[in-house]
C-alpha cells in the first residue's frame, strides 16, 4: 500500500501528461499562465528580483537553458583560470551542491553568459530524447522550459539518474577538457597539479541545456578560487 501512494503523483503527473498532449488548446493555455506565472514570480518577489541582479536579463535565452555540451562538473573543480593556461580551483560551499563550468556558454549566447555556476541537480529527460544514444546530440533551441509539456519532465535526479539517463558522463579531466578543446592549453597546469587523471563528470551531447545546477535557500554563492599556472613557463 506504501508503495501504491508513493508512486500515485506520478501517475497523476502521467495522466496529465498525455491530456495536455492529445489537447492542444489546454497545452497553449497552460503554457501561456504557466509563463504569466512565471513572469510575476520574477518581477514581484525579492528571489526573482535577485535572480535579475545575477543574472540580467532572466528571460534572455542563456538563463533558460541547462548546461551545454562538454560543461564539467563536480563538487570540487579545476576550471579554465584567468591567465592563459592556468587552473582555478572551485569548491562548492553547500553539502550537495556542485560547481560547473560551460566551456562554450560565451560562445553561444554572448559575454553576458555565465560560465561558473553552483546548485543542486535538476533536469528535464524530454520524451523526444529519452531514447537517443549519449553521442546524439539534442538541439540547444529543443527545451522550452515554460511549455508546459516540458514542465512536466522536469525532475530533481541524482548524479547516477543523470549517467544512466545518457546525460552526463564520468570521465578525467584530461579526456573532458580534450573534448572541449582546452586540453593543450592547459596541459602544463594539469601536470604541475597532478589532476589530469582525477575523475569529474562531463554534459554529452544528450544532455545539451538539459541540465541544470539551481541554488536553492537564497543563499549568495561563494566561491573558494586558487590560480595555478607553471612559474616556469612564460606562456601562461
Amino acid at each position: 500500500m506504501v508503495k501504491k501512494e508513493k508512486e500515485l503523483p506520478r501517475e497523476q503527473s502521467q495522466e496529465l501528461k498525455d491530456f495536455f498532449k492529445r489537447h492542444y488548446f489546454h497545452r497553449k493555455a497552460a503554457s501561456l499562465v504557466g509563463k504569466f506565472i512565471f513572469t510575476a514570480y520574477v518581477l514581484f518577489t525579492p528571489k526573482g528580483w535577485d535572480a535579475i541582479k545575477e543574472r540580467g536579463n532572466i528571460f534572455a535565452r542563456r538563463n533558460l537553458v541547462g548546461l551545454l555540451e562538454n560543461s564539467i562538473l563536480q563538487n570540487e573543480l579545476y576550471i579554465p583560470g584567468e591567465e592563459g593556461g592556468s587552473l582555478s580551483f572551485e569548491e562548492a560551499k553547500s553539502p550537495g551542491h556542485y560547481v560547473s563550468f560551460d566551456f562554450r556558454r560565451k560562445e553561444e549566447f554572448g559575454e553576458h553568459a555565465m560560465q561558473k555556476d553552483e546548485g543542486s541537480l535538476y533536469s528535464f529527460f524530454l520524451d523526444e530524447i529519452k531514447y537517443n544514444p549519449p553521442n546524439k546530440f539534442t538541439p540547444t533551441d529543443l527545451l522550452q522550459i515554460l511549455d508546459v509539456e516540458h514542465l512536466f519532465e522536469f525532475d530533481k535526479p541524482s548524479l547516477d539518474d543523470l549517467i544512466k539517463q545518457g546525460l552526463v558522463i564520468q570521465t578525467t579531466y584530461k579526456e573532458a577538457y580534450d573534448r572541449a578543446g582546452y586540453y593543450t592549453i592547459h596541459k602544463n597546469s594539469m601536470d604541475v597539479l597532478n589532476v589530469a587523471d582525477r575523475q569529474v563528470f562531463q554534459i554529452t551531447p544528450k544532455g545539451n541545456t538539459l541540465v541544470f545546477l539551481i541554488s536553492e535557500g537564497g543563499q549568495p554563492k561563494s566561491y573558494k578560487v586558487r590560480d595555478a599556472k607553471p612559474a616556469f613557463d612564460n606562456k601562461f
